[in-house]
């Protein structure tokens, strides 16, 4: 399967406060629509690669998320060399979720809903920060 990347740029020139670890980029990334989909028994299998080039990390902030019940979210380096998840819809509280940073220029979201609950499903990537 041919899976979806988008790459981010973002503006590199500005300065970084002293509390801030990354560039920010504003985006709107609905990982529903732009990610891949398969049927894999009873889930649909979501896979979205994120890609910036020379980062030393990527981690996402996602507003508004809902993961129906028995959903998992999964982050990873392409060459599956660091995994994060599975993020449950007990993993975080209200509608924004914020990732761990995961090293290198990629990363890979894989989420896994049920079919029966796949409507109630929805991640939207408002921040990619390298």
């Amino acid at each position: 399967m041919s899976i979806p990347s988008i790459s981010i740029s973002p503006d590199t020139t500005m300065e970084i406060e002293a509390n801030q670890f990354a560039y920010p980029k504003e985006v709107s990334i609905d990982v529903a629509k732009e990610a891949a989909a398969s049927i894999l028994e009873d889930k649909i299998i979501y896979r979205l690669l994120i890609h910036s080039n020379n980062a030393k990390s990527i981690n996402l902030i996602f507003n508004p998320i809902t993961l129906p019940s028995n959903a998992k979210l999964f982050l990873s380096r392409p060459d599956s060399r660091e995994i994060y998840g599975a993020y449950t819809n007990e993993s975080f509280s209200g509608d924004v979720f914020a990732t761990t940073p995961v090293s290198g220029d990629s990363v890979m979201i894989q989420c896994e809903v049920p079919i029966t609950t796949a409507d109630s499903f929805s991640a939207t990537i408002e921040s990619v920060n390298v």
